[in-house]
């Protein structure tokens, strides 16, 4: 399922409807949550709609969508660290792009190991976010592969072994954020 760090909330009534049509009833651990506007919190999460604060206009709004949970929550927190907001981990191309629709992040970050592969989340992201904010993120990139992710106006490919520091650096530098 996807995971949200509380208080995550969906976005909109509109939102809710959405993921109803997509993912069930309301609840389901399919269900998207973002750090949304409207001050509900999903259900079950607690907290208190005050608590929930914008994020600093400097921090970098990611969008993480990997299947591995451990890698994806280690790279939430290393991120978070390097003044990164993560709005929302998700596990799959269709909560991808229904994620970037109501959580509007700076960049996507995928798991280049995805089931499904990156090209599924980019092609679920078209038309929702410009591809140049999506980073590839992969253990492995042959030259075909990376010039296939280049040809196709992805942002950025990092290799995972890339240090931590210089792995915020390169995010930082994409998008033209600073």
């Amino acid at each position: 399922g996807n995971r949200w760090r509380t208080p995550r909330v969906p976005c909109d009534v509109h939102h809710e409807r959405e993921c109803a049509r997509q993912f069930g009833p309301p609840g389901r651990a399919e269900w998207p949550y973002c750090s949304g506007r409207n001050g509900a919190a999903p259900p079950g999460a607690g907290g208190h709609p005050l608590a929930m604060l914008p994020s600093p206009p400097s921090a970098r709004r990611l969008l993480i969508v990997s299947d591995h949970l451990a890698a994806s929550d280690a790279l939430a927190a290393h991120l978070g660290r390097h003044g990164f907001t993560v709005v929302g981990e998700v596990r799959s191309a269709a909560s991808a792009a229904l994620a970037a629709r109501t959580c509007s992040p700076d960049l996507v970050l995928v798991d280049g190991a995805i089931r499904g592969g990156w090209r599924a989340v980019a092609d679920a992201l078209d038309g929702v976010l410009p591809r140049s904010r999506i980073v590839v993120l992969a253990a492995y990139l042959g030259a075909d592969e990376a010039r296939a992710a280049r040809d196709a106006g992805i942002g950025a490919t990092i290799l995972k072994h890339v240090e931590g520091g210089s792995l915020a650096s390169r995010l930082r530098s994409i998008g033209g954020h600073s």
